[in-house]
């Protein structure tokens, strides 16, 4: 893994430093590149033994997103994406009980990942409440929390604290679920560090204020 590492972010450092060397015209279509050659890196390197065993040893990292390295986040974002295309939900859970990134990649939010990602899981959305029951670490279960809470904003889930959200919107899935559907335009919404933004504003995601406009997860079926 530090070789691993080591590879990673010499990727990035040049993209940063000598973007001339990265394929692309303009600097958009370089960063899409370096994204896309950092992701091939990782599958290229690790098995599914690999991300198995990286699951277990998750809770070794540092709780708090701000005190991992950006490879740290990338890995675990690694193997969530990798758990959920092997529909491994036992393990997924267990490794967000330890430690829970914000987002998968550049573009998914963990909670969109999991919503929209796990065609091999029955409901995988419900992953995050059952990884929130499980833990033990403050910090992971305030990121869970907030995973959840920007998942069913606006969707007229309430609670008193955290934990009653994380219930409450497990038992409004399980009683909505026929209807709904994944939007695809949650990507779109402005949340360069989910957890941060949440933190910021948490009364928001709590009552969906206006005149703020955010894409819902779920939307019902056409």
């Amino acid at each position: 893994m530090r070789e691993l590492d080591e590879e990673w972010t010499s990727l990035w450092d040049t993209y940063r430093q000598s973007p001339e060397k990265i394929p692309g015209r303009h600097a958009q279509d370089k960063y899409a590149e370096t994204t896309r050659m950092a992701q091939n890196l990782l599958r290229q390197r690790l098995t599914d033994k690999d991300v198995i065993e990286l699951a277990a040893s998750c809770g070794t990292l540092p709780a708090s997103t701000k005190q991992r390295s950006k490879f740290e986040n990338a890995a675990l974002g690694f193997v969530v994406s990798t758990l959920l295309e092997m529909g491994d939900r036992e393990d997924l859970v267990a490794m967000l009980s330890t430690r829970c990134p914000d987002r998968v990649d550049p573009i998914q939010c963990v909670e969109y990942c999991l919503a929209e990602g796990g065609k091999k899981v029955t409901d995988p959305i419900l992953i995050l409440a059952e990884a929130y029951s499980r833990s033990s670490d403050a910090e992971v279960r305030h990121a869970l929390a907030a995973a959840v809470r920007r998942a069913f904003a606006g969707l007229g889930v309430e609670g008193k604290d955290d934990a009653e959200f994380v219930e409450n919107a497990r038992q409004w899935y399980e009683k909505e679920k026929g209807h709904l559907t994944v939007n695809p335009k949650y990507v779109l919404n402005d949340e360069h560090c989910p957890l941060e933004a949440y933190d910021r504003n948490p009364r928001y995601y709590r009552d969906f204020l206006p005149p703020f406009r955010r894409e819902l997860l779920f939307v019902e079926k056409p």
